[in-house]
């Protein structure tokens, strides 16, 4: 879905550069069903707008994991269902990936994203999210590779 990370180049985020988010993130919970060769990553995330941001898209940061189902509000998303240019009340939303960003346009203000992604750890050879180590599935749960994790947990709107 993306390229490996060690292809993108690293990019600094200064405090002078900080936004509030457009939504705020309420739950996370993620379920693993770990296969060195193909492990398969649930995650629901439950998040409202803030009220003080004018942006109403979710961007959600992911590298490295491919993404098998999309759901929000309990509605399945299609790639390039949304038509941002045009809402309305026959707006379907649907999203889109680019540079290892989904993002969904116009979302609503109560939203709960039910993510499925695959991610293969051993053939991740950067240390960083899942990987394996002397044939153990392992991660790295250090704060600052979160942008590695699998399946589009970081939410970044």
């Amino acid at each position: 879905m993306t390229p490996k990370s060690n292809q993108n180049p690293h990019v600094t985020i200064h405090r002078k550069d900080y936004t509030a988010p457009a939504y705020w993130v309420n739950t996370v919970e993620m379920g693993f069903d770990l296969d060195p060769a193909a492990t398969h990553v649930s995650t629901r995330i439950t998040l409202q707008r803030n009220s003080a941001s004018p942006n109403k898209d979710v961007e959600l940061l992911g590298d490295g994991a491919k993404l098998v189902a999309l759901r929000m509000n309990g509605k399945t998303l299609r790639k390039g269902d949304a038509n941002k240019n045009n809402p309305g009340k026959n707006n379907k939303f649907g999203y889109s990936i680019a540079d290892g960003k989904l993002r969904i346009a116009n979302a609503p203000d109560e939203i709960t994203l039910e993510i499925e992604t695959l991610v293969q750890p051993e053939k991740n050879t950067s240390m960083m999210g899942l990987f394996v180590s002397n044939g153990t599935t392992s991660p790295n749960a250090r704060p600052k590779v979160s942008a590695r994790s699998p399946g589009f947990p970081i939410a970044r709107t």
